[in-house]
């Protein structure tokens, strides 16, 4: 009888040791033991916290949640006392009971966690996140906004293809069944993702078809111009890529923001022709809504690519047009960006009269504007041009009306002072 005991007790601590309810003895060569011997987001593990009943009233799901996030405090304290190993225990605590507030708040703190997990270098807990957002990829029905939150949290694990093999189903059902809304949702959703991790050519692609969804439109009346082109969202959908740990962007976007989009995928892929046609499309678009405001600066920027690109009388031509529409809109800094790379490229080519002209309508600009700062370092600018041409009483002149703003603004004023003792020397006095 006593032999069957044993071997009944022995059978026991077996099936105990295999479910994982009792930890196995540690091994004889001390080899230490994995801190997860499985995936312990994919088990569902007794928890005193855990439900006994479905929660079905407010105050039920109220008191749950707050237990869950006492856990994600817990977890914070341990991890700024530098217990990670403690702190993703906790949290993986509060990830297997998230479960039962549905897939979207799972899914939810599994991005959260995720990017903690990023953020430290755990590569088993991104690993099992991983997996256990694909695991919910699999076993659920996703709506549109399932999907948001699903490849959003893909994003924060830093798993682009991921969040694109989540969205690009759902695209080509949307086109099948002509859902406009939804598409427009998916593209803005997509190209994002390609944006976040710099594919500039299939983030440009991607808004190009976003670009058909945002004709130019007559203005809605009673709304204003530049709440329609760049309309206002909550702040936890203001900023989209995989390092921002909110909610993913507030689609749908307005033309104006996808050509905004695309002159930044365009410029930084260093390609010149198709900014400076969209950025001429952004221009049009202003003119059509009659908002001339931003209009100087795009110039600015297509005389910008001209002149990269080596263009330098396309370059001359634009700044010009830029400086004439900036001042009747008192667009005093955009003026002067203008007249200063002109004045560049002026001095590139040695003309040194030109470079003076341009000077005295910089210096205008700067008094308009009220900007001492600009009026000292353009009358210093003026002073090096006559000190070129060895005209150093005039370059004084310029110099000393310099140093009065320096002293004034307690600003540079050795600078000053050194270069009139030095032009002294050479007989400006």
């Amino acid at each position: 009888m006593a032999g069957r005991s044993c071997h009944l007790s022995q059978t026991l601590l077996v099936v105990l040791l295999g479910l994982g309810v009792l930890a196995a003895p540690a091994r004889a060569d001390n080899t230490p033991q994995p801190l997860y011997p499985y995936n312990p987001l994919q088990q569902i593990i007794p928890d005193p916290l855990m439900p006994s009943h479905p929660l079905t009233t407010p105050q039920a799901q109220e008191r749950f949640d707050q237990d869950l996030n006492n856990l994600d405090q817990q977890a914070q304290a341990q991890m700024r006392q530098g217990d990670l190993d403690g702190a993703f225990q906790t949290w993986f605590r509060e990830l297997r009971l998230r479960r039962f507030q549905g897939p979207g708040a799972e899914i939810t703190a599994l991005g959260r966690i995720g990017a903690i997990a990023w953020q430290q270098q755990r590569t088993t807990e991104l690993r099992f996140i991983t997996e256990r957002l694909e695991a919910l990829q699999q076993t659920n029905s996703l709506s549109l906004l399932l999907a948001e939150q699903l490849g959003w949290a893909y994003q924060q694990v830093r798993d682009p293809q991921g969040a694109l093999g989540v969205y690009g189903p759902l695209l080509a059902a949307a086109r099948q069944h002509h859902d406009q809304g939804a598409q427009v949702n998916l593209l803005s959703l997509i190209g994002a993702v390609y944006l976040a991790w710099f594919d500039y050519p299939q983030a440009a692609a991607t808004y190009q078809q976003l670009l058909t969804f945002a004709p130019l439109v007559p203005l809605p009346p009673g709304t204003k111009v530049a709440s329609f082109l760049h309309p206002k969202r909550p702040v936890s959908h203001q900023v989209e890529g995989p390092n921002t740990l909110g909610m993913p962007p507030a689609p749908p976007l307005s033309r104006a923001e996808i050509l905004e989009k695309l002159v930044f995928i365009y410029d930084h892929n260093q390609q010149a022709p198709e900014t400076i046609t969209t950025l001429q499309a952004l221009i049009k678009l202003y003119q059509y809504y009659q908002y001339p405001n931003p209009i100087p600066g795009l110039i600015l920027a297509i005389a910008d690519q001209y002149n990269r690109e080596g263009q330098v009388n396309q370059a001359l031509t634009t700044y010009q047009a830029a400086y004439a529409q900036a001042i009747p809109l008192r667009e005093y800094n955009n003026a002067a960006t203008a007249l200063s790379a002109i004045a560049q490229i002026y001095l590139a080519q040695h003309q040194l009269a030109p470079v003076l002209q341009v000077y005295q309508y910089l210096l205008d600009v700067d008094q308009n504007a009220d900007d001492q700062v600009g009026q000292m370092n353009t009358l210093d600018a003026i002073a090096q041009v006559y000190i070129t041409q060895k005209n150093y009483s005039q370059a004084l002149a310029f110099l000393e009306q310099a140093q009065q703003l320096s002293v004034t603004l307690h600003y540079r004023e050795e600078y000053f002072a050194a270069q009139i003792q030095r032009l002294k020397t050479l007989g400006g006095d």
